[in-house]
């Protein structure tokens, strides 16, 4: 596209922002226009059935929780995926990577929430910078 986001990161090594450079200043607008486009893209979701064999998939590789039916884990997926429904799915399979290397037994949703919000930030401040560039503001 001709435009360069590089973030600005703060002591805990978190993207508060990003500064936007251009390769054609005098372009900058449709620029940014084209790439909100692209991150509106990468914000795309997976169905809920799609998230769901996801959550169910991953459940099998962990410990099962003693006196778990099949009913409570399928009910506990599709609980989840509903909480999940807007989450990026690049975003959302990479949390379910996570959370099989990370935790033996089920995790409660906030540990998915909990991984969900450090993943998503940086997408959301690309997202509100571009938003800002589209509109005139620094």
């Amino acid at each position: 596209l001709g435009l360069y986001l590089t973030p600005n990161i703060d002591s805990n090594y978190e993207i508060t922002s990003y500064r936007i450079k251009s390769d054609k200043p005098e372009l900058i607008q449709a620029q940014c226009a084209e790439g909100l486009r692209i991150v509106a893209q990468s914000m795309v979701s997976l169905d809920n059935e799609e998230m769901e064999k996801a959550l169910l998939t991953s459940s099998m590789l962990m410990t099962k929780s003693p006196g778990e039916t099949p009913e409570d884990l399928a009910m506990r997926c599709m609980l989840y995926a509903a909480q999940m429904h807007d989450w990026p799915a690049d975003i959302f399979l990479k949390i379910c990577e996570v959370v099989v290397r990370n935790h033996k037994w089920w995790p409660a949703f906030s540990d998915f929430q909990r991984e969900y919000n450090w993943m998503i930030k940086p997408r959301l401040r690309m997202q509100e910078t571009l938003q800002k560039c589209m509109i005139g503001v620094d």
